[in-house]
């Protein structure tokens, strides 16, 4: 009898754990919060519990032929930016800092074919996704998805020699799970926080869990750490400053060593999204928003999120990027010449008093690269002065043009609903105004396909690195992922046909 009280099973020490914690936080709420702010009830089952059910008996079969082609394109999409992002100087700060570190040669920094530990390679692949500001969309909570959504499926995949379906499979399964937490949390720069870095440990959690071809109850855990470690915030907005690229390669990073820990063991929480401290009651208290959790349950098995995903033509932040698109049509029909511009006004739902219309009112000059890109002043007057704003147009030389900057000035404001028309318009110094409207989307519904000019920005971002034959090479292989065999086989045949980076670059 000693020697068995002495000996017990891990599951029944981790029950009287959990025991002994529920007892330990019942007493907290009750002696510290009030409990109106503390929601007690818990509907049953939870969400990820649904989602793990899902995760685990998904097949490749179970995706719709749109999912897998939209998938194909974030990720040719994806290769395109890092083949740009890739050839950028300063990002070398934080990938030198991982290089030197080094570690396991177990999946590739895309861009660079160099191999460090799995969940290195994955935030280094992240940190390049996101690093110049023209990575996709997802307007269900105006975040950024693939820098948290692909980075795990590529590096998991190649680590384990996963098959290009099993690959498809995890980056539909990470766009999913992402776009619906994102979609319960809309407007979260409002209250402080990046969104992309909030839910991103969720969809890389998941994916890993996936590959990694955990049970149930361990990707159930995984993505309850995974939800649990997200955040970061959204000060860099007002300094212009840079770590939001950080907040997405350590959200990653986060995910995959998540799925990594719960493979050994390490339990995460059970109801980490509607708990009483769960993510949505965390965020939304007090907003007056109420979580739908029987829509992020409903159809899971769908594995839908690819089909929100908007693939963003212009350097600029994602609530930017609508505008310019709507613009750039008006621009060339009308032959517009920057001469011609008196002023501008952006029309939209924000309220009078918001930190982001007094921006706009009160434009300052920004001082950095990312500064001008999540600027709207500038990033309008920008496209209207050179006819884009794309990540060639955002120099340092830029910031100092007069023309734009005292364009950017004149800007003026106008104040609609949220389920009004959003536009920009044009007032002319011939006394005409001019009118760009659009429909915003909230993610209401999938985005369009816009294949033509998904393929001109993919030319345009590997211009520096792939020759035409190489492009159409690589457009051919993303095609043909559902044929690989060996998703490590294939990271190493696309990266033959990347030129080489610059000595200075490559370090």
């Amino acid at each position: 009898m000693r020697q068995q009280a002495g000996n017990q099973p891990n599951t029944l020490r981790r029950q009287e754990r959990r025991a002994w914690l529920k007892n330990a936080g019942a007493a907290v709420l009750g002696a510290g919060f009030a409990k109106a702010a503390w929601p007690q009830s818990v509907p049953a089952p939870s969400v990820t519990s649904v989602w793990a059910d899902a995760i685990v008996n998904a097949r490749y079969e179970d995706l719709s032929a749109e999912v897998v082609q939209r998938a194909k394109l974030c990720i040719l999409d994806n290769l395109g930016v890092i083949a740009h992002t890739s050839t950028l100087p300063e990002l070398r700060n934080y990938l030198d800092r991982q290089f030197s570190n080094g570690g396991p040669a177990e999946a590739t920094v895309w861009g660079y074919g160099r191999k460090l530990p799995l969940e290195t390679a994955a935030a280094c692949n992240a940190f390049l996704i996101h690093g110049n500001e023209i990575d996709d969309s997802d307007f269900r909570s105006n975040y950024r998805p693939s820098c948290v959504s692909l980075p795990a499926p590529l590096s998991v995949a190649e680590f384990v020699q996963a098959s290009g379906r099993d690959l498809l499979l995890a980056t539909a399964i990470a766009y999913t799970v992402n776009g619906r937490l994102a979609a319960q949390l809309d407007r979260l720069q409002g209250l402080g926080f990046m969104p992309s870095s909030v839910v991103g440990g969720g969809g890389t959690a998941a994916a890993t869990a996936k590959l990694l071809k955990l049970n149930a109850e361990q990707t159930l855990w995984s993505l309850g750490l995974g939800i649990a470690g997200g955040g970061g915030l959204f000060q860099y907005y007002f300094d212009q400053t840079e770590e939001k690229k950080l907040h997405v390669a350590r959200t990653v990073r986060m995910g995959v060593e998540s799925a990594q820990l719960a493979a050994k063991g390490y339990e995460g929480p059970r109801n980490i999204v509607e708990g009483a401290a769960g993510l949505l009651p965390s965020y939304l208290r007090e907003t007056g928003r109420k979580p739908d959790y029987a829509a992020m349950k409903r159809d899971v098995r769908q594995w839908e999120g690819p089909l929100y995903i908007y693939p963003k033509f212009t350097s600029t932040s994602s609530s930017i990027g609508p505008f310019l698109d709507a613009l750039a049509p008006l621009y060339q029909r009308e032959k517009l010449k920057p001469t011609d511009i008196e002023r501008f006004i952006i029309v939209r739902e924000w309220a009078l008093d918001s930190p982001f219309v007094k921006k706009i009112l009160h434009f300052e000059p920004p001082q950095t690269i990312v500064g001008a890109q999540l600027n709207m002043n500038y990033s309008i007057a920008l496209f209207l002065q050179r006819g884009s704003a794309s990540v060639h147009d955002f120099t340092p030389a830029a910031l100092q043009d007069k023309a734009v900057l005292a364009l950017a000035a004149k800007a003026g404001y106008e104040l609609v609903g949220p389920t009004d028309n959003f536009a920009v318009k044009l007032v002319l110094r011939n006394g005409r105004t001019l009118s760009a409207p659009f429909k915003y989307s909230r993610g209401e519904k999938p985005e369009p396909v816009m294949h033509e000019m998904r393929m001109a920005k993919f030319a345009a971002l590997t211009q520096e690195r792939m020759t035409d034959r190489a492009r159409q090479q690589v457009i051919e292989m993303v095609e043909r992922l559902d044929t690989v065999r060996n998703v490590a086989e294939w990271t190493v045949a696309l990266h033959k046909l990347l030129k080489p980076l610059p000595r200075t670059i490559r370090g």
